[in-house]
């Protein structure tokens, strides 16, 4: 027959199965609505993209009778193979009698019971044009129910091109991160971390079909760990399982041996110019394997303002380099390998790279002057497991050069790898100025400061004119260890032009830093942006500017902008090379900061996955300590307690992040029930910040203070925070007379937190003010803006504080049915809505109310907070 045929029969069964992906959804949801109108579409994507999925879940509510036809390359000549094949299927009876006139009658007409048939034809760029034209034709003439799948429209049959047009066209893009935690986590039955998940699509080419084969490959290998909770990749991994090489394998074995040989060099060098592929394989082998889709043109310019165009050849059909490559015999990636170097000097930078980690994945050697070079771009643009594997020591070269090792010991820091790129400079320090000079940063990262100074210290041989740089480097480490530097020290520094680009671009991000913690944040916000919009930027090292944009995001969180600040969003970022570990934790401090509790611990906890044993200048004390808070509003003592180990185990190191991880520890600590030693700890933090200057941590303290039950003091709270910038310092101005009874100054205070996200305070400022008037016996404030903001808070899932005077729902302490009524209850729903949904009369839920509200000492609703939120496991 021309094709493989079948019939789905309980699509409703098997689509529960299928997991739905979050950028999907609402495409599918406008393709239901249409086709249950009366109007069929087309589903367009690379192979394996998760088309075929798509018009299953579609089509899962369907009652009628669905028949699936996949098409072939090999039977596309023969005319009706795909009609016959249809008609068999539609019919329980063998087509292979009929004439072309009687399979056509039979496909228009109904099933048994009189429902009209739906036929998905998938991979329709195959179906012979005969069948097509039977096919279009039944659709238009007795409302036979199409729905097409195929790689885009300009490949399929012209009657069924037509036919596609006049419905409505879905186009399948690649698999977002959030689409591939989805896959992922349906694989492995537990949660992986966001980062994982992006290392793993990019692996897949993005691919659907592939991912789920890399995920079973790396689980069946052995692939994955687990970190507080999450699967994540272990270092190193490699795809290399039989299933994803056969899935590659059976897409390449009509092809003949240049074509492979086209697509296996195209996966070893990334994008190329179509000149050089050309150069590499043939021209014949190129187009072949663009017109079977294996590969794909793309066009770009050459320069910004320049009309001449560039193309370039890179993978298609959903083919990455991890799964075209993987399995493949050694030999022959050597002999790619060897093929590809013969082009080096013809190649950009990234195709260098690309190529020399191949080859030293495979022991082809390079000379050590290419390596060097390639290292050296390599580490510009943060590409440091590339940097591994090129300098990786062989037998044939044991010996690093100086070059190699510092390179080396560089990207084994950078991927939070510290003591082995201590180890692995050796010797090197003692022989080497500019090794000392690193050997200094990564003791200093570790909190070694006074060891990381002693090697800074001149010696006897170093060059004179090297002074300068020294003393810039000795006030850097202090400064980012937690020592005090002044902002116009290390302001100097970064003006100073005999000094390094990489020292001067570290010496701004510590200054800029530093102003922060002073309460500048949004005059550091328009000057990072500034320097975005100049030229000088592409100067700064790529490093600098990965340092000076997180300074820029931290920032913002601390003004009260949003994370895409300056137009940078998660693709942006990414784009950078920023490392994983600190991209989520500020992603989980901006949610902390807007009080949502649970999304912010579940992306901090992922930044500790990331970050595992690094803890460079204090960062997972910081990023600990904020997981520690957010498990904190949510009531999970035991998350919260885990957590406090952690940041305590780490604030040992020292950094200039530990005054702000300290004060983020405060709340998780009184978890603990200590009251007394958390107030001691507070006076001694609000002491600290004021002697150091740091208004921005003091007004912070001030206000965590109040939030917690430490102190009432609203005049100097505001005082705090005058002359301190961002949205916070703005409203906490207007407290003082917000709690004393001044209803404009409350409203003022709160319209700037809700502008500024920051849902948690605006609720704890409304029911604070409502309290105060009450107990007060002002009158109360009766503002739409109070009431929205106190509606608010039910946003913020399980999330309580003590200026909220709510309750939690304890299970110890109430009944099951007493407990389910109140859980209903805090979501907001009515006595009458409780009712209906358990099943009992008005009531009884109400007695059931007034027993759980004397049980938990509460008056009424408004008292009770969410039950405490429990880590998954």
């Amino acid at each position: 027959m021309g094709g493989h045929s079948s019939t789905w029969g309980n699509l409703g069964a098997r689509s529960r199965m299928l997991v739905p992906l979050p950028s999907r959804e609402s495409a599918r949801e406008l393709a239901q609505r249409h086709w249950n109108d009366g109007r069929d579409f087309a589903v367009f994507g690379e192979s394996g993209s998760g088309r075929t999925v798509f018009a299953e879940r579609v089509l899962q509510p369907w009652a009628g009778p669905v028949h699936r036809f996949t098409g072939k390359a090999q039977l596309q000549s023969v005319p009706f193979a795909a009609l016959a094949s249809i008609a068999a299927q539609a019919t329980g009876s063998s087509a292979g009698a009929l004439s072309p006139l009687e399979l056509i009658t039979m496909l228009a007409v109904s099933d048994p019971d009189g429902v009209q048939r739906t036929l998905v034809l998938d991979d329709a760029e195959f179906v012979d044009d005969a069948s097509a034209a039977a096919c279009a034709q039944a659709a238009i003439d007795s409302g036979l129910r199409i729905i097409l799948i195929s790689t885009a429209a300009s490949k399929l049959p012209v009657p069924l091109r037509e036919l596609a047009l006049h419905g409505e066209v879905i186009e399948l893009g690649p698999l977002t991160d959030a689409d591939s935690v989805c896959i992922i986590e349906e694989v492995l039955e537990t949660a992986v971390t966001i980062d994982t998940a992006h290392q793993l699509a990019e692996a897949a080419g993005r691919n659907a079909r592939y991912l789920r084969e890399l995920v079973i490959d790396a689980q069946d290998s052995e692939g994955f760990s687990s970190a507080r909770g999450y699967a994540t990749l272990k270092k190193g991994w490699q795809p290399h399982g039989r299933r994803i090489s056969e899935f590659v394998a059976v897409r390449l074995a009509h092809q003949n041996e240049s074509v492979q040989r086209a697509v296996e060099l195209i996966a070893i060098t990334g994008d190329i110019p179509r000149s050089l592929a050309v150069e590499l394989v043939g021209t014949e082998a190129i187009e072949r394997a663009i017109s079977s889709d294996l590969l794909e043109i793309s066009i770009t310019s050459t320069l910004p303002n320049s009309e001449a165009d560039l193309e370039i050849v890179r993978m298609g059909a959903g083919l990455s380099s991890h799964t075209v490559l993987a399995g493949r015999p050694v030999a022959e990636l050597r002999w790619h390998a060897e093929r590809a170097l013969v082009f080096l000097e013809k190649m950009d930078t990234p195709t260098r790279i690309s190529v020399a980690a191949h080859a030293a994945r495979i022991g082809v050697c390079l000379s050590d002057a290419d390596r060097e070079m390639i290292v050296a771009a390599a580490v510009n643009t943060r590409q440091f497991s590339a940097v591994l594997e090129i300098t990786e020591p062989d037998d044939e070269t044991p010996e690093l050069t100086e070059v190699l090792v510092l390179a080396r010991s560089r990207a084994l820091f950078e991927l939070g790898r510290g003591e082995e790129a201590l180890s692995a400079m050796g010797s090197l320090t003692a022989r080497s100025q500019t090794a000392r000079v690193w050997a200094a940063t990564l003791t200093a990262a570790d909190g070694r400061v006074t060891e990381a100074e002693a090697l800074l210290q001149p010696r006897p041989g170093d060059e004179p004119s090297s002074v300068i740089e020294m003393n810039a480097r000795l006030d850097l480490l202090r400064a980012r260890s937690g020592r005090r530097v002044t902002t116009e020290q290390l302001r100097s520094h970064a003006l100073n032009p005999a000094l390094g680009p990489d020292v001067r671009a570290a010496a701004l991000q510590s200054a800029l830093f530093s102003e922060v913690l002073t309460g500048r944040s949004i005059a550091v916000v328009e000057e990072i942006v500034g320097m975005l919009s100049e030229s000088s930027w592409q100067s700064i090292p790529t490093t600098g500017q990965v340092e000076l944009l997180a300074t820029l995001f931290l920032a913002a969180v601390s003004g009260g902008a949003q994370s895409d600040v300056a137009g940078f969003g998660q693709s942006e970022w990414a784009a950078l090379r920023i490392p994983p570990g600190l991209f989520l934790g500020a992603e989980g401090l901006s949610r902390l900061e807007t009080g949502d509790g649970t999304v912010a611990a579940d992306m901090l906890r992922q930044a500790l996955v990331a970050l595992g044993d690094e803890n460079r200048f204090g960062m997972t004390a910081y990023f600990a300590a904020a997981a520690a808070s957010a498990s904190a509003l949510l009531g999970d003592s035991e998350a919260a307690a885990e957590l406090v180990d952690t940041a305590a185990g780490s604030l040992t190191v020292g950094g200039a992040l530990n005054a702000e991880a300290e004060r983020m520890l405060l709340p998780a600590l009184m978890l603990r029930g200590d009251a007394a030693d958390v107030a001691e700890r507070w006076h001694a933090q609000v002491d600290r910040a004021k002697e150091n200057g740091h208004q921005h941590v003091y007004m912070r303290l001030l206000h965590d203070g109040w939030r917690w039950g430490l102190h009432d003091d609203f005049a100097l709270l505001s005082a705090a925070a005058t002359g301190v910038q961002g949205a916070l310092a703005t409203a906490l101005v207007d407290y003082c007379e917000a709690l004393s009874g001044d209803s404009d100054a409350l409203d003022r205070a709160l319209m700037v937190h809700s502008a500024a996200g920051q849902t948690l305070f605006a609720g704890e400022l409304a029911h604070a003010a409502v309290r105060l008037a009450r107990d007060t016996t002002r009158k109360r404030p009766a503002s739409m803006l109070v009431n929205q903001a106190v509606d608010n808070l039910a946003q913020l899932s399980g999330v309580d504080t003590p200026i909220l005077g709510r309750v939690r729902i304890d299970r110890a302490l109430l009944s099951e049915r007493e407990f389910d009524v109140s859980t209903h209850a805090i979501s907001g729903a009515s006595s009458a809505e409780i009712a209906q949904q358990l099943f009992l009369s008005v009531r009884t839920v109400e007695g059931h109310l007034q027993r759980a509200f004397g049980k938990l000492g509460i008056a009424g609703r408004q008292q009770m907070a969410p039950p405490s939120v429990r880590r998954v496991q």
